[in-house]
């Protein structure tokens, strides 16, 4: 009866290890739905922003050509819109990047509490030796 309390214990393991992960990939889903709102609201926001030249005037520029239908976002910022209005806006777009980009880094690094993607990684890799126990024991069986 011992490999029977061993494989129950082993099921058990799983079925809680597959709850955590649901639930995260429940969380991370609504949370990305939250992500993809606030995006399209600051979105238009920022539009609006450019249209009244807030960004400056190349910003301005670009944007009563993107509003008709001459370029887009994505051309502006893949260069293929050659134009020097989208040039400079490149331009500066590139120094936030460069910022964002260290911010990020300094993030990542910090010590300052464990990230999702570390949590699923642990899930993942408690999932795996509980399923590797299972394993050895129906060799054992």
């Amino acid at each position: 009866m011992a490999g029977h309390d061993e494989i129950a214990d082993v099921l058990e393991s799983i079925r809680a290890s597959t709850r955590e992960i649901q639930a995260f990939t429940r969380e991370t889903n609504e949370k990305r739905a939250e992500d993809r709102k606030a995006f399209a609201e600051a979105n238009g926001v920022m539009e609006k922003e450019r249209r009244s030249g807030k960004h400056g005037r190349d910003w301005q520029l670009v944007q009563e050509r993107i509003d008709m239908g001459r370029t887009t976002l994505d051309d502006v910022v893949n260069g293929v819109d050659l134009t020097p209005e989208a040039h400079a806006v490149r331009t500066k777009m590139g120094g936030v990047l460069a910022e964002a980009r260290e911010q990020l880094k300094d993030a990542v690094e910090s010590d300052e509490g464990e990230n999702d993607y570390k949590k699923v990684q642990r899930a993942q890799a408690e999932l795996a030796r509980t399923l590797e126990q299972m394993r050895t024991l129906n060799l054992g069986l």
